[in-house]
């Protein structure tokens, strides 16, 4: 197949990704963890660690559904401003 063929097949295999509303991109999220009081420690506290984001598996980015069907809108279909899929638009 020729160049163009090749690049209209994979723009309609692109899925659309967004940055990660939990997240907000990063990938890592703040989980708190409780330390509780001890031998060492007087008192106990809530400590913070990061872990990574279990909404986008650590990528920080998640792929964009139609708000009608929940589908994946792909990139040839519709382009990057969409957010129907390119069989609920007909």
């Amino acid at each position: 197949m020729g160049r163009v063929n090749d690049l209209i097949i994979a723009q309609s295999e692109t899925i659309i990704r967004d940055p990660c509303s939990e997240c907000e991109g990063s990938g890592y999220i703040d989980q708190e963890i409780y330390r509780p009081q001890n031998f060492t420690r007087d008192i106990g506290y809530i400590d913070t660690i990061e872990v990574e984001c279990t909404h986008c598996a650590g990528t920080g980015k998640v792929d964009r559904a139609c708000i009608h069907c929940n589908e994946p809108i792909t990139l040839y279909s519709m382009g990057y401003n969409s957010f129907v899929c390119e069989e609920c638009s007909s």
